[in-house]
């Protein structure tokens, strides 16, 4: 009977090991599939040497029933746990195919979105700029003069034209960063000169709250990033306009900055409105996200602007972040590469 048991025992030990030796060819984990069909044909060859030395040795060698026994519930055991071994192995191959499958899905569905968005933008600006063309000239006419009501109602026309063209201007650059269809000029920037042209540039919208911009980045002599000038502009004007907007009225705002880690300069920009709520925080960066304080927010934004900058600092090796406090204010703030005199100048789409 023990004999049997053992014969038994080595036909497991070598089916087994062709089980293995199948999946090597069958799957990609050669290497780990070629361990173990090696270490069961190992096995199996000792125990065929155990099995020959039984039949024909003279005296034959003794076999124990209870250790046979054993090996063969070994060997039974070995065989349930390849198969399963191997079971597992194709699901996780089968799980990776799909996995790959629903990526390059979700790939050509964001591409389809953006060639989308880029189309139709295209599309709304050419009839937008006619309108607002036409009623300027409504307004510059001065052969035929327009009433105190038709000039209001022209001003409406131009204002909500503006308006709508800048949502679909934001619109048509979300959708070419994501393709990766804007070109960057990087080189050394002198960010004083653009923090200062922006603040230029928001002092009308400042001026109409009573809100101080404070610069103490002047104290930094000189102050040159490695940046896209014209994209470093768009990002930092973004931020200063939304800190003056979602202001209080007569708050301040505050820039200051500061050297970062491993070579970058930290801008930030803080302000003394009313904070993000908590619960909207982890997704002010999101595409068509606006924070809406209370209902009777009447601040125009499109929610576009920060997932804008958050792509594009992203893209020119840099990062964005944010500390907010409901209730006491925001800080934003950007890092960006200190630019050197070994820093090479480069001009070409980054990826």
């Amino acid at each position: 009977m023990a004999i049997y048991l053992l014969g038994i025992s080595i036909l497991i030990q070598f089916i087994a090991a062709a089980i293995g030796i199948w999946h090597i060819r069958s799957t990609g984990r050669k290497f780990a599939w070629g361990c173990i069909a090696l270490a069961l044909m190992l096995m199996g060859v000792r125990r065929s040497i155990t099995f020959h030395h039984t039949l024909f040795e003279v005296p034959p060698m003794p076999v124990d029933m209870t250790a046979e026994l054993v090996a063969l519930l070994i060997s039974i055991l070995m065989l349930a746990g390849v198969i399963m071994l191997g079971r597992l192995f194709d699901e996780i191959r089968d799980a990776k195919e799909s996995l790959a499958v629903a990526l390059d899905t979700a790939t050509s569905a964001n591409r389809a979105k953006s060639d989308f968005l880029s189309g139709m933008s295209h599309e709304l600006r050419t009839p937008l700029n006619a309108i607002l063309g036409f009623a300027q000239v409504l307004q510059m006419d001065s052969d035929k003069s327009l009433s105190r009501e038709q000039s209001e109602q022209v001003t409406l026309i131009t204002e909500a034209g503006t308006h709508l063209l800048s949502l679909v201007n934001q619109v048509l650059d979300l959708a070419k960063i994501e393709a990766n269809k804007v070109d960057f000029s990087l080189s050394s920037v002198d960010a004083k000169e653009v923090i200062g042209e922006s603040i230029i540039w928001v002092s009308n919208l400042s001026a109409s709250k009573g809100v101080e911009v404070i610069n103490k980045l002047d104290t930094y002599d000189p102050l040159f990033l490695y940046t896209d000038g014209f994209r470093f502009k768009q990002v930092f004007l973004n931020l200063l306009s939304n800190a003056v907007k979602y202001n209080k009225v007569g708050g301040t705002v505050t820039l200051h900055g500061e050297e970062a880690e491993n070579g970058f300069f930290r801008i930030s920009v803080a302000d003394t409105g009313l904070g993000i709520p908590k619960a909207d925080q982890d997704d002010i960066f999101e595409m068509f996200n606006r924070v809406t304080m209370d209902a009777s927010d009447t601040i125009e934004g499109t929610g576009v602007g920060l997932a804008i900058a958050k792509l594009l600092v992203e893209k020119m090796g840099g990062k964005i972040g944010f500390t907010s406090q409901e209730g006491s204010g925001s800080t934003f703030w950007i890092e960006l590469p200190i630019a050197t005199n070994e820093t090479p100048a480069l001009t070409s789409p980054v990826a």
